[in-house]
């Protein structure tokens, strides 16, 4: 036999001793390579059809087993729970690496605690007038997958409805430092139907009732000085009633 032949027939032995150990291995990237040898040494016409089967099947499912750990590997990177436990079933039944499945497992479990607090932020958040608390919340709870679209449509209903609420009680601040009793009690109305700060509503009836009071003061004044017949009191009265604002229909009844 020339020595061609003979190492020839070495590197043959080489290749399918490889081949049968990277078949029993974990390793997609050696099995591949062993039968890329095999395949250049076309030692395949000297393995039997179930060997070659075998080497075929164990590559496949060791790749499926690599893209698999890979998945979930990132998926533990990210954000998404329901993602991350498929991923992470799957992975085990391929086999992955005890130190993948490890760290899928320890992510699901800080993704459930962070999910329900993210949950109870957004609850508690609802309850308050705090539209940025309200935005914060809501977006962390998205980002967690935390809530469905139901909830993050309250969340949305809930932020129209302060945007609405500011405007009305920035309508109402000024009407609290004017004198139209009429102008002030429509703007405290509106603010109170839509469930302004507490603070600023008491602040609108105390000021309703102090303007309250003022006219009637200034119309008491007015009785009092036109059953007088005193014109100089009289104008006097008129001018104090106007400084209040009262409505010119008690004028009228006079």
């Amino acid at each position: 036999i020339s020595e061609a032949r003979v190492l020839q027939e070495i590197d043959m032995i080489a290749a399918r001793d490889e081949l049968m150990e990277a078949i029993e291995a974990f390793d997609a990237g050696r099995l591949r390579a062993a039968l890329e040898a095999a395949e250049e040494l076309e030692l395949d016409e000297f393995l039997s059809d179930d060997v070659m089967e075998s080497s075929v099947e164990r590559f496949e499912f060791l790749q499926a087993r690599s893209q698999s750990e890979d998945a979930l590997r990132q998926a533990v990177g990210e954000t998404n729970l329901p993602d991350l436990q498929a991923k992470l079933r799957l992975a085990q039944t391929h086999h992955v690496s005890q130190e993948a499945v490890r760290l899928g497992q320890a992510r699901v479990t800080e993704l459930t605690n962070l999910m329900a607090a993210a949950v109870r932020e957004l609850d508690a958040a609802m309850l308050t007038r705090d539209a940025a608390r309200i935005t914060e919340a809501e977006t962390n709870a998205q980002r967690l997958h935390a809530v469905d679209s139901s909830v993050a449509h309250q969340a949305e209903v809930r932020l129209e409805h302060l945007s609405i609420m500011e405007r009305a009680t920035e309508q109402l601040r000024p009407a609290i430092a004017g004198l139209s009793l009429r102008n002030l009690q429509a703007k405290l109305d509106r603010a109170l139907a839509l469930d302004s700060y507490p603070e600023v509503l008491s602040r609108g009836d105390a000021r309703a009732a102090e303007l309250t009071q003022m006219n009637a003061e200034a119309l008491q004044a007015l009785v009092d000085t036109t059953a007088g017949h005193n014109a100089a009191r009289l104008m006097a009265a008129i001018a104090d009633r106007k400084s209040t604002r009262l409505n010119s229909s008690h004028l009228c009844n006079l």
